[in-house]
């Protein structure tokens, strides 16, 4: 009886285990694929910003977003065609 309760108390530890495992090897998956997007975006703003350097950067409060508004943005937003960034 008592070695029936300790089996299956072990069975269970073992798969809580397993699962752990598999959600830190998810973790770390998400970590990597997120480093990665980090890096394309970077670039990606790097070449922009080279292209036409902002002329408005502003933090919203809260939000933890940073926003920039080109000069070309900021031209098409005065003359009434820009529809992006409020």
């Amino acid at each position: 009886m008592a070695a029936d309760i300790l089996t299956s108390e072990v069975a269970n530890a073992r798969e809580r285990i397993h699962r752990t495992e598999l959600a830190l090897q998810r973790t770390e998956e998400m970590l990597a694929e997120n480093i990665a997007l980090r890096g394309r975006i970077r670039t990606a703003v790097e070449a922009v910003v080279k292209i036409d350097p902002p002329a408005i950067a502003r933090v919203e409060p809260g939000r933890l977003r940073l926003v920039i508004a080109s000069a070309s943005s900021a031209r098409r937003r005065s003359e009434g065609r820009f529809r992006g960034i409020p």
